[in-house]
């Protein structure tokens, strides 16, 4: 194979060959191609679009992982598999931008609810009031967490207090990361239902 992603008819053939005889059940025969196309994926496509290297080798692991267990559906179409390989990376990209938007969009309310200042003082009593306010929504996101089940208060501490990546929560918590992913999901829906009844 010549070129990041071959385009003559004896890099495309031998690409076909690995291929069939991954499907064939001989994974060995894939690892030349998850080899070449790792690199160009990281660098040309997931990194770029993430901008966190520790998200960017999630997003790769996942995208080869996906490539493995699903290579029985890839049909050849006359080109490179690199560009279905990339499709794969691209879904998994947009799924991190979901997660980061809700995890985004949970700290901005946390944050509006722990920095709501009174309209009408003067500026001494509004330093304290809003110091007040700041500790009652402090204690309030400490009661919410002590009320969830507790492997959700801990998904939620793990990720958005201590803001580790997704691969390292899942660690900590003994889980595969596509279990954390759900987890973290469930936890996010749970920590917004019980705070608002707080």
């Amino acid at each position: 194979m010549s070129g990041p992603v071959p385009d003559d008819a004896a890099g495309l053939a031998e690409e076909r060959e690995l291929i069939e005889q991954a499907q064939t059940g001989d994974r060995e025969a894939f690892k030349p191609i998850l080899k070449r196309y790792g690199p160009v994926l990281f660098s040309g496509v997931i990194l770029p679009r993430l901008g966190n290297e520790a998200d960017a080798e999630d997003v790769l692991r996942d995208t080869m992982m996906a490539a493995i267990d699903r290579i029985q559906t890839f049909r050849w179409k006359g080109r490179s598999i690199y560009y279905w390989m990339r499709q794969i990376a691209m879904n998994k990209i947009i799924d991190v931008h979901r997660k980061r938007q809700r995890g985004t969009r949970l700290i901005t309310a946390l944050a509006a609810e722990a920095s709501v200042e009174p309209a009408h003082s003067d500026q001494a009593d509004e330093a304290l009031i809003a110091a007040e306010e700041r500790k009652i929504n402090r204690e309030r996101i400490i009661r919410t967490l002590e009320k969830m089940n507790p492997r959700y208060a801990e998904a939620v501490r793990l990720r958005l207090v201590e803001e580790l990546p997704r691969r390292d929560c899942a660690a900590r918590m003994a889980v595969s990361l596509g279990t954390f992913d759900v987890l973290f999901f469930r936890s996010v829906k749970s920590f917004r239902k019980k705070f608002l009844e707080e």
